[in-house]
């Protein structure tokens, strides 16, 4: 796993980072970037906490036992064109943390977004396909909260190449093309422009 306390002026970049049994990529009150990293297996993918400001973008988070991606405490984070894919649930927004998060493909989780009311979620240009809902409301249980989808979110079949070989790659007819100002929806172009990926 990779653990930042208090750091500052992190780039992680192109990284294959998984096998964890605990959490991909943790941060606490630290200032960081992921781009382009393929993070998988472990129980929670990314975690930012503390009072941390952290951008993922085209990030691929497959196979977390619970949520890709979990915003706590006083964080800040930006979530960009991530793909989320085959996880407990795509991302969860508690306690008081501040998330922008837009252009993310969010399937074959159980759960997409959990959001609790105290934090301070906007979201745009975002595409489900999850087993037991899209947005949830934090609780115990966790409650639908169908009233968060933004008008500008996209529901059903992402298209991906071989999701059964993590090929997580849109095939040429996904709907997630042109959407906003994003060519396409994800981390991975399009299956005509983009090499497969040998991880």
């Amino acid at each position: 796993m990779l653990f930042s306390q208090q750091v500052h002026d992190v780039r992680i970049e192109d990284c294959v980072i998984g096998g964890s049994e605990t959490t991909g990529a943790q941060f606490a009150d630290s200032e960081a970037v992921l781009i382009g990293n393929f993070i998988h297996d472990n129980d929670h993918g990314v975690s930012i906490a503390g009072k941390s400001n952290v951008r993922l973008e085209r990030n691929v988070i497959t196979r977390s036992l619970f949520e890709a991606v979990v915003v706590s405490d006083r964080a800040r984070a930006v979530l960009v064109s991530n793909t989320l894919v085959k996880n407990g649930g795509g991302a969860a927004f508690l306690g008081q943390s501040q998330s922008d998060v837009t252009g993310n493909v969010v399937g074959l989780n159980r759960r997409g977004f959990v959001i609790a009311p105290s934090s301070q979620t906007t979201t745009s240009f975002n595409a489900f396909y999850n087993t037991d809902g899209d947005y949830l409301r934090e609780g115990n249980p966790n409650q639908p909260a169908p009233e968060l989808k933004a008008q500008s979110d996209i529901t059903g079949d992402p298209h991906f190449v071989d999701p059964g070989h993590d090929d997580f790659r849109l095939r040429l007819d996904t709907p997630l093309l042109k959407i906003g100002h994003f060519p396409y929806l994800g981390a991975l172009a399009p299956a005509s422009t983009a090499a497969r990926r040998s991880d």
